[in-house]
């Protein structure tokens, strides 16, 4: 078990810290031409969420910034 912490911005500005807990370091490397990869549950102790239950959108960043390199909402 590997402890880690993760900034989260709830607002535009206004950033916070959490200490999350990874059950696990195993990197799927399954990548196939026209093959969709097998789904893997990476979320511990979650709960599946409904539908447009939170329309929220996501970045990515690098390490020690706040630059990001991908996002996803």
């Amino acid at each position: 078990m590997e402890k880690r912490r993760m900034e989260v911005q709830e607002k535009i500005g206004e950033w916070d810290s959490l200490n999350i807990t990874s059950f696990s370091k195993e990197i799927v490397e399954t990548c196939e031409c026209g093959v969709r990869p097998e789904k893997v549950g990476r979320i511990s102790g979650g709960q599946q969420a409904e539908k447009n239950e939170f329309p929220w959108q996501a970045a990515l960043v690098y390490r020690n910034t706040r630059i990001p390199f991908c996002g996803g909402t």
